[in-house]
C-alpha cells in the first residue's frame, strides 16, 4: 500500500513502500511499517537488511544502516538488533532479553522456578485456581 499525493494538480502515488509523501510523489515523509526513512534521500528502505524479520520499528543511523527500536513479541533489543527472549514460553521480555515481562497466553511466570508455567498443569496452587494471570515482581512486593 503507497501513499498518495498532488503533485502539479495530479493525484500520484508515493514511491514504493512510502506511506505519505508531500508535494512531490518522490520525497517521502512516513515509510510503511518494518521500514525506515533514509534522510539523505527521502527513500524507504527495509528494516530488515540482514533478512530479520523481527524489527517492528528502526531508525536510520547513516551509511544505508538501521537501528531497531522495537520487535515483535518474543524479542528485545540488545545491541540494537531485535535478539530473543531467553526464557522459554515468554512473549515479551522488552528491557532485557534475560527478563521475562510476560507469558504467552495460557501461562503464569513462576517466581522460584524463574519460568513461565503452564495454569493448569504446573505449580502445587493451580489444581485450585479459576483465572491465571501475570503479574510483575513490583506488584507481588507492593
Amino acid at each position: 500500500m503507497r501513499g498518495q499525493t498532488f503533485e502539479s494538480g495530479t493525484l500520484k502515488n508515493c514511491t514504493e513502500n512510502c506511506l505519505q509523501c508531500k508535494n512531490d510523489a518522490s520525497v517521502c515523509t512516513v515509510c510503511r511499517p518494518f521500514h525506515y526513512l533514509n534522510t539523505d534521500d527521502n527513500q524507504c528502505y527495509d528494516c530488515d537488511a540482514y533478512e530479520d524479520v523481527v524489527c517492528k520499528k528502526c531508525k536510520y543511523t547513516g551509511d544505508g544502516k538501521s537501528e531497531c527500536l522495537s520487535c515483535i513479541e518474543g524479542y528485545a533489543i540488545e545491541d540494537g538488533e531485535c535478539k530473543p527472549c531467553k526464557l522459554e514460553r515468554c512473549s515479551s521480555c522488552t528491557s532485557d532479553i534475560n527478563t521475562c515481562d510476560r507469558c504467552f497466553d495460557g501461562l503464569v511466570y513462576d517466581l522460584e522456578k524463574g519460568r513461565c508455567i503452564s495454569c493448569d498443569l504446573e505449580g502445587p496452587d493451580m489444581g485450585t485456581c479459576n483465572q491465571c494471570e501475570f503479574v510483575t515482581l513490583e506488584e507481588v512486593y507492593t
